[in-house]
């Protein structure tokens, strides 16, 4: 599949898609990739297969969504620093190390071939109570919930690239 890919769409285009190197690419299709195998796995699989997770923090997401929110920095921003801490406190999908004690966060992990029925009823009142939960000033709800529909749009926009693809 990867290999199909990176003839179709080019090795920069596909590595953007998978967000990692062109080189790693380039390992991993002429099989020389010196790293981790199941997590290039995973987000081949994210990217090219319609793969989702189920976030503790930004619900149902594409897999590769899943490994971006993984690797944000906490900063000021209090969407990443809800991802910093979910994805260190035993989520099974994170792939950093476990930093918070706690039990393992409960997920589903859902593979589908096809796009699902999107429900935006559903999602947008999804985003506004993950918004309004989050402690702090309004104006910081208000950011939040920005970010979690900026998420969601793009979430949209895969799942539509994805839909495309099979027409």
């Amino acid at each position: 599949m990867l290999k199909r890919e990176v003839s179709k769409q080019g090795l920069g285009a596909v590595a953007e898609m998978m967000e990692t190197s062109r080189a790693a690419v380039s390992q991993l299709v002429n099989g020389k990739y010196p790293g981790n195998l199941e997590r290039m796995k995973a987000r081949v699989e994210g990217v090219f297969f319609n793969r989702t997770v189920e976030c503790p923090v930004a619900g149902e997401i594409p897999a590769q969504q899943c490994f971006s929110n993984q690797r944000k920095k906490p900063g000021s921003n209090p969407m990443n620093l809800r991802f910093f801490k979910a994805c260190r406190s035993g989520c099974p999908h994170s792939q950093q190390k476990q930093q918070f004690g706690g039990e393992v966060i409960p997920t589903l992990y859902v593979s589908t071939d096809e796009p699902q029925e999107y429900n935006p009823h559903r999602t947008l009142h999804l985003l506004k109570t993950q918004a309004t939960s989050q402690e702090g000033s309004s104006k910081d709800a208000q950011l939040t919930y920005i970010q979690l529909l900026e998420s969601e749009v793009h979430n949209l926009a895969a799942r539509l690239k994805t839909a495309n693809k099979g027409d």
